[in-house]
C-alpha cells in the first residue's frame, strides 16, 4: 500500500473520531441544557403555586372594618353606637388588615409555650398570690401557671383578643388614620385595653397620642424596650 493511501485512512479515521466527539460534546450540551430547562419548568410551576396560595391567603385575610367620621359628623356629639355590620353613605371605612398587625405583635412578644408570671391583675405594691397575672403564647392571659399552648393555639387567641377584646373598645373612638389605629391596636394589645380607654382616649373620644409616652414600666421598674415600642407607638398614632 502506497504512502498515498495510509495518509487517506489516517485522515478519514482522525475525521471519524473528530465527528465522534462533535456528536458526544453536541449531546452532552443538549442535556446540560435539557437539565437546565427542567429545573427551571420546576421553578415556574413551584412560584406559581406559592402564587396561588398566596392569593388564597389574601381571599383568607381577616378584617376589621373600623369607621371614619366626616368632619361635620361630630359638630352635634352624636352618639356613635355603630357595628361592624351596618352600612351607610354617612360614613368612610378603614380596612384594617388583622394578619398584619397580629403579626408585627408576634414579632414583638415572642412565642412562650408555659405560662409565666406577667405583672399583677390589679394595682398593688404587693400582689396577692391569686392576682398575679400570668400569660403565655404571644402575650395573651393563661388559663392556669400550669398551661402549656401550641404555636397554633396561641396565634387564635392573639386573633381572638385583638377581635373580642379590643376591637369593642374602639367603636367610639374618633380615629383619624388607619396608621392611628394600628398603632392603638399594638398599645392595647401590649399595655392593655384599659389603658388605652381610660387615659388614651381623651373625653371627646380622640386619641391623645402623647399618652401613650408615659407607659414604659413593667412590674414598676423603667423597661427601655416598652420605651422604644412606645415610641413608634406614638410615631403611629400621629401620622396622618
Amino acid at each position: 500500500m502506497r504512502i498515498k493511501d495510509y495518509l487517506i485512512i489516517i485522515a478519514i479515521v482522525i475525521s471519524y473520531i473528530g465527528l465522534y466527539n462533535y456528536k458526544q460534546e453536541t449531546k452532552k450540551i443538549c442535556n446540560e441544557h435539557e437539565i437546565k430547562i427542567q429545573a427551571l419548568e420546576n421553578q415556574t410551576k413551584l412560584l406559581n403555586e406559592q402564587i396561588k396560595e398566596s392569593k388564597q391567603n389574601i381571599e383568607k385575610i381577616d378584617y376589621l372594618i373600623i369607621p371614619k367620621k366626616p368632619k361635620d359628623y361630630w359638630k352635634n356629639e352624636k352618639p356613635n353606637k355603630i357595628t361592624i355590620s351596618q352600612t351607610t353613605t354617612e360614613f368612610v371605612y378603614y380596612k384594617v388588615n388583622i394578619s398584619e398587625i397580629a403579626n408585627n405583635i408576634k414579632i414583638k412578644e415572642g412565642f412562650k409555650s408555659h405560662a409565666y408570671k406577667d405583672g399583677c391583675l390589679i394595682k398593688s405594691k404587693s400582689c396577692p398570690i391569686n392576682k398575679i397575672r400570668y400569660s403565655i403564647g404571644y402575650g395573651t392571659l393563661a388559663k392556669s401557671k400550669n398551661e402549656v399552648i401550641s404555636k397554633e393555639i396561641a396565634n387564635k387567641r392573639l386573633y381572638e383578643h385583638i377581635n373580642k377584646v379590643i376591637y369593642p373598645k374602639f367603636r367610639n373612638v374618633k380615629f383619624t388614620s388607619k396608621q392611628q389605629i394600628y398603632a392603638s391596636i399594638d398599645f392595647s394589645y401590649n399595655a392593655g385595653h384599659n389603658a388605652f380607654s381610660n387615659n388614651v382616649v381623651s373625653k371627646n373620644k380622640t386619641v391623645n397620642c402623647e399618652q401613650m409616652l408615659k407607659y414604659t414600666y413593667h412590674k414598676g421598674k423603667y423597661n427601655s424596650g416598652l420605651e422604644s415600642r412606645r415610641f413608634e407607638n406614638f410615631l403611629g398614632c400621629i401620622s396622618e
